[in-house]
């Protein structure tokens, strides 16, 4: 490109001339260059800038502040002002006197400071967690009267855990079993800090000389507060320093022998997911076995994000100097590296103990604090506690610089395609470089980013690879759009890739997983030990476990009980399938007597009742394969038992229709799910547009985003494949019906606009009705006139804002909180659209689905099977199965449980459960009839013949309407329904 040195010279004189404030947000954010008091760099000062309240900016604004010394410390008791927090004053708890208890997950709690000096400070604060349903606890934060930044509107504390037992348990088969958790309600001493991964330090408040007031609202609360302290931290000593001390107090290195802490022996961790873990790699894991599934190590990938730490309790038999060394694993970030931060007694022993880099390797290695030159410490003898944190470290500056560029290269991608639209002309010249003013500057800009923060890579991993081969790749991409900007309309579509394949590769940066085994503390002299078996022993470990895998049976979860135990099978991964386990050995069985043998699944039902071999129960079974089963026979009806009007009251009265099949009920829900509106806030803020609220609303909307080249995502059939959990097998050559997936927008309008799927005694379809046909026009009409997109990936489309509007799954929130942290704030959550009534008021009925239990008709003990199903959908086991399923899973595997009271203990924030159970009530199910198979698949089928083919729509939903009954009509005649 011409005069590429001349344009950035310009840029430079403007900015000069106009100064900041005059300078657009997009164009400063990629111009200014300064350097903050957290260390970013000059050169990286970019990042957060799309958000001009960001902790980012705010550090830069206050660049030069002063660190005072000085220290305030406030009584929780002594708050100032209350608005609506639920608080009690204490006169002591835990031998702790004058606290406050603070409970729910409402009101705001004002205190006065009087700051000597200004300057920057941590807040940090002294309290005592309460056992609740959450798993932290959050809060927001103002000074005087306002959020310092937005990411102090999200503030978390931890709820530290520990394992309810010491000792290691074992089944009947010799695997370990692992223990259950409870939350260890204790003083803890905390700072507010970042928990996305993008600051190694606590957060710094700046306050002018004089009076503030300082606010704290509970999004989720339970705690003890004792008193919150405003101060900065001392500054902590090189080991240099430290090392000369030692030499001057006359320590000398430890006698005795090397002490040993097995990893799994974890004695506090910051999170229930934080789990000790089994590992079946090899001989030199300690304890090994070739063919039992034993505890043995640490961590693991749950171990990976911002803030995470596991402590250990260490006897020191003898006083004296230290190295220390950890077994360790490091097999998930080739070429890069997992930081991990050193407490002893909860202190930071120097600053080379902030970072300690634990290299990629495939195999274990013993990784010695200090490397090559071990670094001492002193232990006093008696007990110590060595704690492990997750931090950034080094890629500290990379994430947050490349996050934010994120940002702009998908704002480069809009402000494209509002030119070329989404259907390229490569032989067309579009002009991008003239008709998108200041487009090729910020090219070289965001492109000049990725090329240090490239560099920065290097320098820290020490070389050149696979770790960043999509900055060079997009590097290279953006510069040949420097020099030949008439190619970037044909490049477009690799370019879109190696965007989304950058936020992918950035979100795996954030990650710092490891394993540990344990932990080694070594008197000077000592060797540490080898880390690996050698290759004969590892070998002969190889055979065993092949020879073993004959007849050991993992799919049997924990002890295996007699002939007379209920069978359950549970069509989950392994870890929630051992949490049922657990739940029933620590609840169930213990309260009722009756033993259960629960497994994973192995087989489909049907292929297991034809043989003789079916289980009592099974969990998360498709709710349209349960009718689908009692046709034919295979199930129970639960509504037989005792106290089943009481368990269906555990859920809203629709989620039982699924499971309703002449006159009786088949299976028990537990789970459901159901669609939410997803919108961008800042493009919408661009382009002048309010949420729409109904579906007239919602098609004065589509155009003008449409007008800018992008798209609305709405799920185009509601023949989508959503497969059973149990079987994808079939019944003489029909497939089990599966349910309508939960985001059918035909079946939203149709129910909103008063119709309905099915006659009252289900016999035929309704779809030859007016109201059946309008809506059908109104839905293909979104595709056919408005030309939506058939198919699409919401999330990533969502996340670049080429899809700044959409409906899906509710859980899909989840996915975008934790896996789009570079839209964070800049989206919400919202009912779908609904049709106006004739009084004025907006129905927003939408279709739901989910999951279930069933009993097998020939279960060995029907009554004791109830039990079981009664037990698992109530609301505690429903809620703690959801916390600890979260737990292993994180944020986006949150547990969508049927179970209102249940729901309710869920992690989810005030705002966000509201939202959600407001649409709760507007809920529907579609009733399951013999031959819905068919009736799905021929609205699939009506829908392309409108939609693709283009014929017309009364004509077609009538045609395929009579498919559909001569099809319910002759399943009804099959099982003698007629």
């Amino acid at each position: 490109m011409k005069n590429v040195k001349l344009k950035k010279l310009l840029w430079l004189a403007a900015i000069l001339l106009l100064g900041a404030d005059s300078i657009p947000v997009t164009n400063l954010a990629l111009a200014l260059g300064d350097s903050t008091s957290d260390g970013a760099s000059k050169d990286n000062i970019t990042l957060n800038s799309f958000n001009r309240n960001s902790y980012f900016n705010y550090l830069s604004k206050y660049k030069d502040a002063p660190l005072p010394q000085d220290q305030i410390v406030i009584k929780g008791t002594s708050y100032i002002n209350n608005e609506g927090a639920t608080t009690e004053k204490l006169s002591s708890f835990q031998d702790t006197n004058d606290v406050l208890a603070w409970k729910g997950e409402e009101g705001t709690l004002t205190w006065s400071l009087d700051i000597k000096e200004t300057g920057f400070y941590n807040i940090g604060i002294r309290y005592l967690p309460l056992s609740s349903g959450n798993e932290k606890i959050e809060l927001q934060m103002k000074v005087d009267s306002s959020l310092p930044f937005d990411e102090a509107g999200r503030l978390s504390l931890e709820k530290p855990w520990k394992d309810t037992s010491s000792d290691m348990m074992y089944d009947q088969r010799g695997n370990s079993i692992r223990p259950r958790q409870e939350m260890s309600e204790e003083w803890i001493e905390a700072d507010f800090k970042d928990r996305e991964g993008l600051y190694n330090e606590p957060f710094r408040i700046y306050f002018e000389k004089g009076k503030h007031t300082l606010e704290l609202t509970a999004n989720r609360s339970d705690f003890i507060l004792d008193y919150i302290k405003i101060y900065n931290h001392p500054e902590i000593e090189m080991y240099q320093s430290v090392v000369s001390g030692y030499k001057n107090k006359g320590y000398k290195a430890a006698g005795g022998g090397m002490i040993k802490v097995q990893a799994e022996n974890i004695y506090r961790r910051s999170d229930s997911i934080l789990t000790a873990q089994y590992d079946r790699s090899g001989k030199a894991v300690e304890p090994s076995h070739p063919t039992k599934m034993l505890i043995n190590i640490a961590g693991g990938q749950n171990w990976q994000y911002q803030g995470q730490w596991l402590k250990w309790k260490v006897d020191v038999k003898e006083s004296g100097l230290y190295s220390i060394a950890f077994k360790a694993r490091q097999n998930y970030k080739s070429g890069l590296f997992s930081n991990r931060r050193l407490y002893i007694d909860g202190k930071m022993p120097f600053q080379e103990a902030a970072a300690i880099k634990f290299p990629y390797q495939s195999n274990w290695y013993m990784k010695v604090v200090g490397d090559e030159n071990p670094y001492q410490f002193y232990l006093e003898e008696g007990a110590h506690e060595i704690t492990l944190e997750v931090v950034p470290g080094e890629f500290s500056e990379t994430i947050t610089v490349l996050e934010n560029a994120l940002y702009y290269l998908n704002k480069i991608y809009r402000e494209i395609i509002t030119i070329t639209g989404t259907s390229i002309d490569v032989n067309r010249d579009y002009n991008l470089d003239s008709e998108i003013p200041g487009l090729m500057d910020e090219i070289i800009r965001v492109n000049d980013l990725i090329k240090r923060e490239k560099e920065r890579l290097v320098n820290i991993s020490g070389s050149s690879g696979n770790e960043t081969a999509i900055l060079d790749r997009l590097s290279l991409q953006m510069a040949t759009f420097i020099d030949k900007p008439e190619t970037i309309p044909a490049r477009l579509d690799k370019y879109k890739g190696n965007v989304d394949a950058l936020a992918a590769w950035l979100l795996s940066l954030k990650q710092q997983p490891l394993d540990l085994d344990y932990i080694v503390f070594i008197p000077e002299g000592t060797m540490p030990p080898k880390a690996n078996a050698g290759f004969f022993e590892n070998m002969v470990f190889r055979i065993q476990a092949l020879i073993g895998s004959f007849s050991e049976d993992y799919g049997i979860i924990g002890d295996l009980k007699t002939d007379q135990a209920l069978t359950v099978w549970v069509g989950m991964g392994r870890d929630q399938v051992q949490i049922v386990k657990q739940l029933v050995d620590d609840y169930f069985t213990p309260s009722t007597g009756i033993q259960v043998n629960v497994n994973l699944v192995q087989q489909g039902i049907m292929e297991a009742v034809l043989a003789g071999s079916g289980p009592d129960v099974v969990l998360f079974v498709n709710s349209g394969d349960a009718v689908n089963l009692a046709m034919r026979g295979a199930i129970a009806n639960v509504d037989q038992f005792d106290g089943f009007n009481e368990v269906t009251g555990r859920f809203i009265q629709q989620a039982m229709v699924p499971y309703e099949f002449n006159g009786h009920y088949y299976g028990i829900p537990l789970t459901q799910t159901f669609p939410m509106m997803f919108y961008r806030k800042d493009i919408f803020k661009e382009l002048n547009l309010s949420v729409p609220q109904t579906w007239d609303e919602m098609f004065r909307v589509i155009p003008v985003i449409q007008r800018k080249n992008m798209s609305v995502g709405i799920p185009p059939s509601s023949n989508v494949n959503v497969g059973s959990s149990i079987s994808n097998s079939t019944l003489s050559g029909e497939q089990l019906s599966q349910s309508p997936v939960q985001t059918n927008i035909f079946g939203t309008i149709l129910y909103q606009r008063g119709g309905r799927y099915y006659n009252d005694d289900k016999s035929s379809t309704e779809f030859d009705k007016k109201v059946a046909l309008e809506a059908f026009r109104q839905y293909t009409s979104l595709f056919s006139d408005y030309s939506l997109p058939l198919m699409f990936d919401f999330y990533n489309r969502f996340r670049s804002g080429e899809m700044p509007l959409g409906i899906a799954e509710f859980t899909e929130y989840n996915r975008l909180q934790a896996a789009a942290p570079e839209i964070r704030n800049l989206w919400e959550m919202v009912p779908v659209p609904g049709t106006k009534r004739e009084d004025g008021t907006i129905d927003h009925t939408v279709l739901a689905g989910g999951q279930g239990s069933i009993i097998l008709r020939d279960a060995t003990d029907r009554e004791a099977a109830w039990q079981f199903v009664e037990w698992f959908s109530s609301e505690d086991i429903q809620a703690s199965f959801g916390r600890q399923t979260e737990a292993f899973l994180g944020p986006a595997g949150r547990y969508p449980t049927a179970n209102l009271k249940a729901f309710e203990k869920l992690p989810w924030l005030k705002k966000e459960r509201q939202l959600l159970l407001d649409q709760w009530e507007n809920v529907k199910e579609i009733p399951r009839v013999p031959g819905d198979y068919y009736v799905e698949r021929n609205l699939d089928h009506v829908f392309r013949r409108v939609v693709i083919k283009g014929e017309n729509t009364r004509d077609s939903l009538y045609n395929y309407n009579l498919e559909m009954n001569l099809e319910i009509d002759r399943k009804r005649k099959e099982f003698g329904l007629e």
